[in-house]
């Protein structure tokens, strides 16, 4: 068996007391100079704006983070007064040996957890009949060798699902499990449906060594420890950003006035760079702009769900449902939960994550858009949910107990973020992430998951590409 959660996955060789309380709250200390105007504006308070903001005021300059939420985090989101180890966005650390984020976890004294991946059933759809395991390795094994091929052999431009298809099937009998890989598997680790995705260029990034592990807290808690005793400004969305290529200074245009500073690092999600929710005056050069356009984002939707116990096999750790797929019909219409994962060994409740890939993912955000958000309102979104982790855990119907509490991510529908994490479009160039982190001018900077060629999609990338941003910017203060 192989790794399911994202990053480890495909990386693999063939062979086989902080709370969160603290980080929704807005931080009281300031550290901006007497007179109002800091050194540096960051933009966005997600896991890149807290990371160099961080850096900076630890090097003594004044900084101040503009979020345009009501909480800070971004996409790194875990709403823990309701659900204890929620993760709506960022839920793994991935590479427990050398990921960076790892020292933050020491010095706040955090737990980790890392489920296993042996500790799969999988359950055939419609006989609702488990798969065996030699059957799921097999079907692997040629997944996997078919995956590698179709990125070594891609032709320019070339859909990661359209090179796949290319490579033969050493057991045509898995058809079905391997056709659903590409969206538990494949669109789960790189963020988008395959049919999206750059073949040649969708290996590009590294990854750091060891396990994918999970934080009980929730990932929020990494954010906590950032954000402690910095200026952030909640609830105030960025219309603008002005710096001229001669001036001393940038002014920032939000819903509650204008601001200005010596120098800017932006980190607003690709999403919204993509959806022109944030104007620059001049514009960005061609070639930023160019990539911004064609890297692209998409969504990988979650739904909790939490019961007074567990009605599922508590010794397992992943659950998934394969669809009878040799008709045409989409898995968005057949079964959009793909895989569920047990969170209730982390000990933080008798809770399912339920997890949505592809094209599905973007379906379900629009129900969730239609709803307003609120999981609660949808009593047929909850049965859903319960009735396919119910087919994936084998459990019959009437052994299903009542849920207690849903929530759900909408991350390509949300404005603030307007998809989950980047990957190579097929329009993408080789460089193009390479591009964005460039600075614009000496006192402008972009900084976020999707600046991060090697790292991209990840909250390591995310910190990483903050710091290095925040580098540039204090080599002009």
């Amino acid at each position: 068996m192989t790794a399911i959660n994202r990053r480890n996955l495909l990386a693999l060789p063939l062979a086989g007391a902080l709370t969160v309380a603290a980080c929704e709250a807005r931080s009281t200390v300031s550290t901006s100079k007497p007179g109002g105007q800091p050194d540096v504006l960051v933009i966005g308070a997600g896991m890149a704006g807290l990371a160099a903001g961080r850096m900076l005021a630890d090097a003594g300059h004044s900084v101040t983070i503009i979020e345009a939420r009501d909480r800070i985090g971004g996409r790194v989101h875990s709403p823990n007064d309701r659900f204890g180890g929620a993760d709506l966005g960022a839920a793994w650390i991935h590479g427990d040996e050398t990921n960076p984020l790892m020292a933050i976890v020491r010095a706040a004294g955090l737990e980790t957890f890392a489920l296993d991946d042996d500790r799969l059933l999988l359950t055939s759809l419609p006989d609702e009949e488990p798969i065996d395991t030699s059957v799921h390795d097999r079907a692997w094994a040629d997944w996997r060798f078919r995956f590698d091929t179709a990125q070594r052999a891609a032709r320019p431009g070339e859909s990661l699902q359209t090179a796949m298809a290319r490579q033969p099937m050493s057991n045509p009998a898995t058809a079905s499990l391997q056709r659903w890989m590409d969206g538990a598997y494949g669109a789960f680790d790189l963020g988008g449906p395959l049919s999206r995705v750059n073949a040649a260029l969708s290996s590009s990034d590294d990854v750091h060594r060891g396990r994918d592990v999970m934080l009980p807290q929730g990932c929020s808690s990494l954010c906590a420890w950032l954000a402690r005793g910095l200026d952030i400004q909640l609830s105030t969305p960025v219309r603008e950003i002005r710096a001229p290529a001669q001036a001393d200074a940038v002014e920032v245009v939000t819903d509650r006035g204008t601001l200005t500073a010596r120098a800017v690092i932006v980190t607003v999600p690709l999403g919204v760079l993509k959806g022109g929710g944030v104007r620059f005056s001049p514009p960005l050069p061609a070639g930023m702009a160019g990539a911004i356009e064609r890297i692209d984002v998409a969504s990988v939707a979650k739904v909790f769900l939490r019961t007074n116990e567990p009605f599922w096999p508590d010794d397992i750790h992943w659950f998934g449902n394969v669809p009878d797929l040799r008709s045409d019909r989409a898995i968005a219409t057949d079964e959009p939960f793909q895989l569920f994962a047990n969170l209730y060994p982390m000990e933080v409740g008798a809770v399912l994550c339920g997890i949505v890939t592809g094209e599905a993912a973007l379906e379900f955000d629009r129900r969730v858009l239609a709803i307003g958000g609120d999981v609660s309102r949808s009593e047929q979104l909850h049965q859903q949910a319960l009735a396919a982790a119910a087919r994936a855990a084998q459990v019959p119907p009437e052994e299903i107990f009542p849920l207690q509490q849903a929530i759900v991510s909408n991350w390509s529908t949300d404005p603030y973020s307007l998809g989950a994490y980047s990957f190579p479009g097929l329009a993408t160039r080789d460089g193009d992430f390479a591009t964005l982190a460039r600075p614009i001018t000496p006192r402008l900077v972009l900084a976020g998951e999707h600046t991060s060629e090697r790292w991209r999609g990840t909250m390591h990338g995310a910190y990483a590409s903050g710091q290095r941003a925040a580098r540039a910017i204090m080599e002009i203060l």
